[in-house]
């Protein structure tokens, strides 16, 4: 399968796994909740391809990855929910942290010799700069509810950049990526669990949104899978992960007849810009 297609697959997964996290977490599910459900149900995702693969899910041997990726998960969401949260309007917090594909797009470059195309490249900025449009909505601004709101942003930025270039390495290294995938996301499932215990939240109390949060993580898990196959074929892993960052214009799409938010002037221009960038990388 082509790697763009690929990419797009994971897209609309990722998109229908934010939106249905924004509706659970708008009837009053914690975060915490909404991670280890996600992270549970993509674990059985992996678990259920792999026995129907014949893969199983044996250890990949490449712990060290393993762990380290499950570190990135963590660490990456649970920063990224608090920079969110402080910060004196999330769409600041959220463009720092989307912006890690820059990383990603030098990583692939200097250290996995990807392509170096000025024309993909300068979609990559399109898309950057016109999330930026997106994002700044001047009605989010807010009083910053803690000084270290960037700190948490660019902690988020770093994990997700290091979560790319250790999958990009392991689809070098010829690891399984459902092995791989199920055993990341198992010992990263770990960690979200201890934080809801930390934390004394019954997940049991949140059970009216199974539906919902059940869902969620079969998109998660099937995102995942296609963004893994888009990392092993695409010429630059930077170009996966720009198509994945711009689902915020997609969302903002949605919201505006789900979730009644406005569509805005400047929206408008970030999402336009947003799919010429998408162009410009595909073609």
């Amino acid at each position: 399968m082509n790697w763009v297609v690929e990419s797009l697959l994971a897209l609309m997964f990722f998109v229908l796994t934010q939106v249905l996290g924004k509706t659970t977490w708008r009837a009053g599910v914690p975060f915490s909740v909404i991670n280890f459900a996600t992270y549970a149900v993509a674990v059985l995702v992996f678990l259920v391809a792999g026995a129907a693969t014949g893969i199983g899910t044996s250890a990949p041997g490449a712990y060290f990855l393993v762990v380290f990726a499950a570190v990135c998960i963590y660490a990456g969401n649970a920063s990224s929910i608090r920079g969110f949260n402080r910060a004196p309007n999330p769409g600041y917090s959220t463009a720092i942290v989307k912006s890690y594909v820059v990383i990603t797009l030098a990583a692939s470059i200097f250290l996995f010799g990807g392509e170096f195309s000025w024309a993909k490249i300068a979609g990559v900025a399109l898309i950057l700069a016109s999330q930026l449009l997106i994002l700044a909505n001047e009605k989010g601004k807010r009083k910053a509810t803690g000084r270290h709101w960037a700190k948490y942003s660019f902690g988020a930025f770093f994990a997700y950049a290091a979560l790319s270039i250790t999958v990009k390495y392991a689809t070098l290294a010829g690891i399984n990526q459902l092995v791989f995938l199920f055993w990341s996301m198992l010992l990263s499932l770990s960690f979200f669990y201890a934080e809801t215990m930390l934390r004394k939240i019954n997940i049991l109390d949140h059970k009216k949104q199974a539906g919902p949060l059940l869902l969620m993580g079969v998109a998660s898990g099937f995102g995942n899978i296609f963004m893994w196959n888009a990392f092993t074929h695409a010429p630059n892993m930077g170009y996966v992960n720009a198509i994945h960052i711009a689902n915020v214009a997609i969302i903002s799409l949605l919201a505006v007849k789900l979730f009644g938010d406005e569509l805005t002037r400047k929206k408008s221009l970030g999402i336009a810009g947003v799919t010429a960038g998408l162009i410009i990388i595909m073609i």
